[in-house]
Order: C-alpha cells, then sequence, then structure tokens
C-alpha cells in the first residue's frame, strides 16, 4: 500500500508542476498554491503541495524553502506516510548539501537510506543512492561517491539510468585524475543509450568524453566528442549546454593554435549567451574573448571585450578579468591603468581566497614594481607569490594523500564485501548429514588458506604502498628542493642586482661629496666647515642604511650564514662578520669600498686580519672560498 501511495505521490507532483509552468509569472504559481493550502485541504494534498513550494523554480531562498519541508515532514509524521517521510528527508538533507552542510544534510539523506533500502523499490534504492554519491562528490571525496554508486547500479535494470549512473562514475573519477576508469565508465554508458530516448545523457557523456581527453591533449579526440556534444544540445535545444559547448570546442581549437577559428567559435557563443541575457556565460566568453583578441595584437579590442565583461554582476567574483585587462595596458604602454586593474583582481582574489589567482597575479604585481624600479613592493609581492604557491603545494599534497587513503579504504571495503557474500552463499546452501561435514571441513580449509593468501596479499600489498609512498614523498621532497634552489638563485640575483645598484649609488655619493669639498675651497671658513659637516653626515647615513637594506636582503638569502659564524669564530667584530657577509657575496674590494667607505688598502688590511682570526694560515687557501664553505 505504502508503494502505491508513493507512486500516486509522484504523479501528484508532475501533475502540479506542468500545472505552475501554465502561470506567466512564477510569483502567480507561487500565490496560487499558498491559497490553495489556505482551504480545507486533505494532508496528502497539503503535504505535496509544501514539497513543490520548497523546488528551487518557486522558492530561492534557502530558510523558507527549508520551513515549507520542515512543515511537510511535520504532516506526514502526523499521517504516519512512511514513504512520503523518506521522500522528505530525502529532499531535505539534499537542501542542505546544497549548503555544504554536511552535518545535516547526511543526518537526513540517512533516514531515507534506512527506509529505501529496508522498503524501496530499486529505483528507490538506486535514487537515495546516488543522492549519497553526489553529496560526497561535492564534498570532493569522490572515491566514496564512485562506492554509491557502484551500488546504485546493481539496483537499476533501466538502460538510461544506467547510463546516467556510468556517466556520473566518469565525472567521479575524472576528478581524482584515473582517466582511464573514467574513459571505460562513459563508453559503458554509451553502449546502453538510446539516442533518442536518452539524448541529454548521451549529450553530457560526450561533452565529458572531450574533456577528459582535452585533459590528456589528444586534441582530435577532445573536438570529435565536443562538436557531437554541441549538435546534440542544438537538438535538444538546450542554449546554455550548446554555449558551454562552444566554449569547449573553442578551448580545443585555441590549443591546436587555431586562433580565427577560435575566435569565431567564441563570437557564436556570445551570440547565444546575449540571446537568453545569461550574464554568467556572457562574462565568461566575453574574457576568453579579450584574452583571444589580445594575443592576436588588436589590443584595444580586448579591453573594449574585458570592459563589457565588467558591466556584468559576475565581474565582480573574477579577478583574472581584471588582471587580463591589466595586461593589455601594460602591452599599450598605459602603466597606471595596468597597476589599478592588477591591484582590483588581487583584491578580488584574496577576499575570496582565490589562492590560484593572488599566486598569479601578486607575481604580474611584483614584476611591474621590479620595472618601475619600487623593489620594496616588488619584494613585498613575490613573497606573497611565494607563500600563496607553497600554499597551493600543501592543499595539493594532502588531497593527494586524501585521495589515496579513500581509494585503499574502498578497495579494502569492496574487498571485504565480495567475501561476506560469498561467505552468506555457503551458508545458504543447505546440507545435511555426512556429506555437510566434509563440505564444511573443506570450506573451513579454503577460508582459512583465503585469509592466509589475503593476509599475505595484504602485507605485499602494504609494503608496496610503504614503498610508493616513500618514493613519492622522496619526488616531493626533491621537486621542492628544486624549487627552493630556484627561489634562492632568484633571490641571489636580485641581492646581486641590488649591491651593483648601491655600489653605482655609492660611487656617485662619492663623488659628489668631492665635487662639494672641492668647491668649499672657494667658500668662507664658516662655510667650509659647514659643508664638511654635511659631508660627513651624509656618509654616514648612507653607510648605516646601506648596511642595514644590506643585511635584511643578505639575511633573506643566506639564513644560517650569521649564526654558523657565531657559533665557529664568536670573537669576530661587527666590522669583520659584515666584511664576511660581503665577501660570501664575492663582492671586490672596490665594490666592498664603495657600499663602506674605506680605502682599498685599508679593506686588504681588514681582510689580513679576518684570516688571522678564522686560523687560516696557509696562503693558498682562498680566503672567500674559505668563507663560502661555512
Amino acid at each position: 500500500m505504502e508503494r502505491l501511495f508513493a507512486r500516486i505521490f509522484t504523479l501528484i507532483i508532475i501533475n502540479i508542476f506542468a500545472l505552475c509552468t501554465l502561470f506567466a509569472n512564477k510569483q502567480s504559481a507561487k500565490d496560487s498554491i499558498i491559497h490553495l493550502l489556505d482551504t480545507n485541504i486533505d494532508d496528502t494534498t497539503r503535504i505535496d503541495l509544501l514539497c513543490v513550494l520548497s523546488h528551487t523554480s518557486l522558492t530561492s531562498d534557502f530558510e523558507q524553502r527549508l520551513f515549507y519541508l520542515h512543515s511537510s515532514l511535520t504532516t506526514a509524521e502526523k499521517i504516519s506516510s512512511s514513504s512520503r517521510i523518506a521522500y522528505i528527508n530525502k529532499l531535505i538533507g539534499n537542501l542542505y548539501m546544497e549548503r555544504f552542510d554536511s552535518v545535516n544534510g547526511f543526518s537526513y539523506l540517512n533516514r531515507a537510506y534506512d527506509f529505501y533500502i529496508k522498503s524501496g523499490t530499486g529505483d528507490e534504492k538506486a535514487g537515495i543512492l546516488l543522492d549519497l554519491g553526489y553529496s560526497y562528490s561535492l564534498l570532493d571525496d569522490n572515491y566514496k561517491a564512485c562506492r554509491y554508486y557502484n551500488r546504485a547500479l546493481e539496483d537499476v535494470e533501466r538502460d538510461g539510468l544506467k547510463a546516467h549512473i556510468y556517466n556520473l562514475l566518469g565525472t567521479a573519477y575524472f576528478s581524482v585524475g584515473e582517466y582511464d576508469k573514467s574513459i571505460s565508465n562513459l563508453l559503458a554508458g554509451t553502449e546502453l543509450i538510446d539516442e533518442e530516448k536518452d539524448a541529454f545523457v548521451s549529450s553530457q557523456i560526450n561533452i565529458n568524453l572531450g574533456t577528459i581527453y582535452f585533459r590528456m591533449k589528444d586534441y582530435e579526440k577532445s573536438l570529435s566528442y565536443f562538436v557531437k556534444g554541441s549538435e546534440q544540445k542544438m537538438r535538444l535545444g538546450d542554449k546554455v549546454g550548446l554555449i558551454r559547448a562552444y566554449n569547449n570546442i573553442g578551448s580545443v581549437l585555441y590549443s591546436q593554435g587555431k586562433t580565427d577559428e577560435t575566435e569565431s567559435v567564441y563570437k557564436k557563443a556570445l551570440a547565444l549567451a546575449r540571446e537568453i541575457n545569461n550574464e554568467s556565460l556572457m562574462s565568461l566568453i566575453l574574457n576568453n574573448l579579450g584574452e583571444i583578441t589580445g594575443r592576436k595584437g588588436d589590443h584595444k579590442q580586448a579591453i573594449v571585450y574585458f570592459e563589457e565583461a565588467m558591466k556584468l554582476k559576475y565581474a565582480a567574483s573574477n579577478p583574472n578579468l581584471y588582471s587580463n585587462m591589466a595586461d593589455e595596458y601594460m602591452l599599450l604602454g598605459n602603466n597606471q591603468k595596468a597597476i589599478n586593474y592588477y591591484m582590483k583582481g588581487y583584491g578580488i582574489a584574496k577576499s575570496s581566497e582565490n589562492l590560484e589567482s593572488v599566486k598569479i597575479i601578486s607575481k604580474k604585481i611584483s614584476d611591474f614594481y621590479r620595472a618601475n624600479s619600487d623593489f620594496g613592493n616588488a619584494l613585498k609581492y613575490i613573497d606573497i607569490h611565494i607563500a600563496s604557491k607553497d600554499s597551493l603545494l600543501n592543499e595539493f599534497v594532502m588531497k593527494r594523500v586524501l585521495d589515496m587513503q579513500n581509494k585503499y579504504e574502498s578497495e579494502k571495503l569492496q574487498t571485504e564485501i565480495e567475501l561476506l557474500r560469498k561467505e552468506n552463499e555457503l551458508k545458504e546452501v543447505e546440507l545435511s548429514g555426512f556429506n555437510r561435514l566434509i563440505i564444511i571441513s573443506v570450506v573451513a580449509f579454503i577460508l582459512f588458506s583465503l585469509v592466509i593468501l589475503l593476509l599475505a596479499q595484504r602485507y605485499r600489498y602494504m609494503r608496496k604502498q610503504s614503498s610508493d609512498r616513500l618514493l613519492r614523498q622522496k619526488d616531493l621532497y626533491d621537486k621542492e628542493r628544486e624549487i627552493l634552489e630556484k627561489e634562492l638563485l632568484s633571490k641571489n640575483h636580485e641581492l646581486t642586482s641590488h649591491i651593483m645598484h648601491v655600489t653605482e649609488k655609492n660611487e656617485f655619493i662619492y663623488r659628489v661629496t668631492q665635487d662639494l669639498l672641492n668647491l668649499s675651497k672657494y667658500l668662507k671658513v664658516s662655510n667650509q666647515k659647514r659643508v664638511r659637516e654635511l659631508v660627513d653626515d651624509l656618509k654616514k647615513n648612507t653607510k648605516e642604511d646601506i648596511w642595514t637594506e644590506f643585511d635584511i636582503r643578505f639575511k633573506e638569502v643566506q639564513k644560517d650564514f650569521y649564526d654558523n659564524l657565531n657559533t665557529k669564530y664568536p670573537d669576530l667584530s661587527i666590522a669583520e662578520i659584515r666584511l664576511s657577509a660581503f665577501l660570501r657575496m664575492n663582492m671586490t674590494t672596490k665594490e666592498i669600498s664603495a657600499i663602506t667607505h674605506m680605502s682599498p688598502g685599508g679593506i686588504d688590511t681588514a681582510r689580513s686580519r679576518l684570516r688571522k682570526k678564522l686560523g687560516i694560515i696557509d696562503s693558498n687557501i682562498n680566503l672567500n672560498t674559505f668563507i663560502k664553505n661555512i
């Protein structure tokens, strides 16, 4: 009886939705349903109408949708309608999952699961399993999602629904980088599809196959699947899907170097997006058109596209749009507008915690300031770039570790399920007398052997996993070391450039002070004294400022040098430590003289004293090489 009610309930929902579409205005449809609720209707109809009201096509506010569903649940519990209670729990669970509230979401979904697994039809069981799988995919736990999708396959008989599940499996495996499994599931789906009856699922499978082959850089296959998917979207009248398909085709054509064809496809997509007034897609396509036009050298037209995109509401959440605009102004030589757009894009990326965009845009800002000799800001934003890059690397590593753990748990659970299934099958066999005893003995021996075999295989598997994990960690450490070495080389280059800049600056200051002293001979005695005081102050302040800035930058590059030097040679004076730092950077006597205002002879004397302090007796030992090895 409950199942009959469930089927009737489904028909009522479908009919109410059909009636709602007759209303010219969504609000009038909603008002009509609310008016019906105020009349004297039976509880089952009230439940159905409240569920309809909770649908996003009529009510967009989350709290209001939740209120309608809870009111419906209360009424269903009042009349003890188990099928309706399960269905409403499922709706509430899915609503919470839309907000990524996994605690409440899984709580309600599991209540529905308990009912459908015990009392539901095959399609109802598959439905709740698909909902649970999709919920895990929203949380980026795709291996658990695959586990539920595979279970759903067992309860489904209709080929169309099976094809849909294979499509979901293909998408989930693609998300964790298992492209072979993804392709095999999607192709399994295509074999079950009736392209006329299941045209939408077929189009999605073709587009997903195109996406995988694009990621694998097999552009010919990717393009063929995208084109086939777009033709299906056109026949279906799915303009949103068609626009996305055109955008994908444009990406493939651009990767093949076909810029004119890429621009043509993007323009077709833009015309469709304008036709249906979809601002989200218009913003996406305009940004793509701006990029392709800019790369073709038409920077003014690229700016026109970007400006149009910025007028749409979605621009406020797209930092790359502003970064692209800044690139075009840089190429046109308008530095002020360029930095303004870079900073706007950086602000959006930072506020939305978009680390990938923060990494890219902060590097562009640092390059801009460096090109304009603003080394302070250049250093500030290169530090932000490095920090965001490190954070992204950490996120990637953590995600890979979690994926591997989930994969292992999923495979382990699948093995245990298979063992339990075989064990249950053996238990269901009716045995009698002596034959039963023999069979039980044989089964016990087989199970014992199987357990030993599984334990041995698991031991080998764990050893292999441990070895693979160590190799992955070694590769990761090697890559991190390579990155750090490149960053150290870059900072060394920056420090060397800075030293050359300081040297030139000090030589200039030295010439100016000499000119002042020479000119002072023609001044009054009191003025001559004042000039000498000014020259002395200038030398002193310049020397201290230069050393402070050099010291900060040197510590960033050679973090442990001072600690090692003080540990091994605690009796060195401050001047000798500074000289050691200069020599560590392989600076010449002339360069050191320019920074310290010491004469070359004085520096040579200081080098000799330093050799004695460091205990270097052998004259064949190079002082610079000795200090580099500390």
